[in-house]
């Protein structure tokens, strides 16, 4: 028997809005099995040699670990 492996993919998008979007079309695509999404979190980041504060939306997606590259 072989053995499956679930990984957690956490991403972060600019609105809730742009977050469902993604999801809904990883469930469509069967890539994700289910996802949370969090509004209010805070980013701090370091782009192009200036430091970010920025409020973003974060999904937690759990999937198989062989989807991953399709995800990304």
């Amino acid at each position: 028997m072989s053995e499956r492996t679930f990984i957690m993919v956490v991403s972060t998008y600019s609105s809730r809005e742009e977050a469902e979007r993604i999801v809904s079309l990883l469930l469509d695509e069967k890539l994700i099995a289910c996802a949370t999404i969090v509004d209010g979190v805070t980013s701090h980041f370091i782009w192009q040699g200036t430091r970010h504060v920025q409020n973003e939306t974060l999904v937690l997606a759990k999937t198989e670990a062989f989807h991953y590259r399709a995800i990304e």
